[in-house]
């Protein structure tokens, strides 16, 4: 039995005779396959570029003077209420906060009540943030607050917050946690975090230990991040 080939697979001479099957060029597969070799390649660099944490000369610190009137201690009965964005979570004990806007702190004062300990006087936001630690450390059996801020380092912006665990009897009991907070002149990012011995340094990675270059070290921080040129003043 014959069986005819297509004539689009056969190429003739002018004599009429049959020639060999020669298959088309694929110049625009090939032309595809490159370009989509070279948005995989593009894509792969774009990948394994990272935004190296800075070298911090902390040597050169300088301590900071916290005014006791600018600072606030609150007990959280609803702690659903703190906005998630101004959080970061260190340990099952502790979450660190972190106010870098007027918006914030409104929005912060209107969710927990928080009082006005210097009327008149409005947070510079500009050259400073509010730092807060909230502690869930049972509840104490003598009247005292469980931590306090011992000192505050800074260089160039970046803090190194050093906070006092207060010792004593506490009864294991999951009572409303305790918020210290405090406006720090000249923080620009918590760094590092640290409660007698325990130290948190913080990094950009997220909560699913990936570290994009856009993360910010604070979620809230975010926000700002997305708006070329807005300014927290």
């Amino acid at each position: 039995m014959f069986v005819r080939p297509a004539q689009a697979d056969l190429q003739t001479d002018p004599g009429g005779k049959v020639g060999t099957s020669k298959m088309p060029r694929p110049r625009k597969t090939i032309a595809t396959t490159s370009a989509v070799l070279l948005s995989l390649l593009a894509g792969m660099v774009g990948c394994q570029t990272r935004q190296p944490e800075p070298i911090i000369a902390w040597e050169l610190a300088q301590t900071v003077r916290i005014d006791p009137a600018l600072t606030w201690h609150l007990r959280l009965t609803d702690a659903k209420c703190v906005p998630p964005e101004l959080t970061r979570t260190l340990c099952e004990e502790y979450d660190a906060l972190h106010v870098t806007s007027s918006a914030q702190w409104r929005q912060l004062r209107c969710c927990l009540g928080i009082p006005d300990k210097a009327p008149g006087r409005d947070l510079d936001f500009c050259h400073g943030s509010v730092f807060g630690i909230i502690a869930r450390v049972g509840e104490p059996a003598a009247e005292r607050w469980p931590i306090e801020l011992d000192t505050v380092r800074l260089v160039n912006g970046n803090g190194w917050i050093n906070l006092r665990f207060i010792s004593g009897l506490y009864y294991p009991l999951q009572g409303p946690p305790f918020l210290y907070a405090a406006y720090v002149p000249g923080l620009r990012i918590p760094r590092i975090i640290q409660v007698d011995r325990l130290k948190f340094i913080i990094t950009r990675t997220d909560n699913r230990g990936r570290t994009p270059s856009s993360s910010p070290l604070f979620p809230g921080q975010e926000r700002r991040a997305l708006k070329p040129g807005n300014s927290p003043c």
